[in-house]
């Protein structure tokens, strides 16, 4: 086992990572902050970060809130700003990824999120036979928003490959709405 993972495993898995990015996210002090004047909204330093995991004893030292940190920058609840540096108990800052705009799923006037399980419907496969070749479904109004199937490249289509397409490719995405002022700098 190497000397990272020896360091690891006695920290909580990923509900006690989410867990943990909820208390500190409500606890630390989330502000717009300023560095070499650029302005960056809604983040927290990285050593206050660590400041406050020592005040709760959830380490013993520095060096347990850098890998705690770093825990819930690999599990995904906190990034650098600039996505450029891993977590440090330096003037360093941070935001987490709830806080982020990432777009969405669409969803439907009824409410449903966009799916790749929809083209896994009892209806989209032949039914009363065992033959596994999925039948084209009648989308109509869909049909010209439709990505076809053989272009993704994943085979067969089937529950699994449908989830991991919605994960990784979402059949529909809602952008974010972008701000006003964007700065290229």
């Amino acid at each position: 086992m190497s000397t990272d993972n020896k360091k690891r495993e006695h920290y909580p898995g990923e509900d006690g990572l989410r867990t943990l990015a909820s208390r500190l996210r409500d606890e630390i002090g989330l502000e717009d902050r300023t560095y070499r004047l650029r302005s960056y909204e809604n983040c927290f330093v990285g050593s206050e970060a660590c400041q406050w995991m020592l005040e709760q004893n959830l380490v013993l030292d520095v060096q347990q809130a850098e890998v705690l940190g770093g825990l819930l920058l690999d599990a995904g609840h906190i990034h650098h700003v600039l996505r450029e540096q891993g977590f440090k108990n330096d003037y360093l800052f941070y935001r987490f990824t709830v806080d982020e705009e990432h777009g969405q799923v669409a969803e439907s006037p009824q409410g449903e999120k966009a799916s790749w399980h929809s083209l896994v419907s009892g209806d989209f496969f032949s039914s009363g036979s065992e033959n596994l070749i999925p039948r084209i479904p009648d989308y109509s109004q869909e049909l010209e928003n439709m990505i076809p199937v053989d272009s993704l490249g994943v085979a067969p289509l089937d529950s699994e490959n449908a989830r991991l397409l919605d994960n990784v490719r979402p059949r529909a995405w809602e952008d974010p709405t972008p701000k006003e002022r964007y700065d290229m700098l």
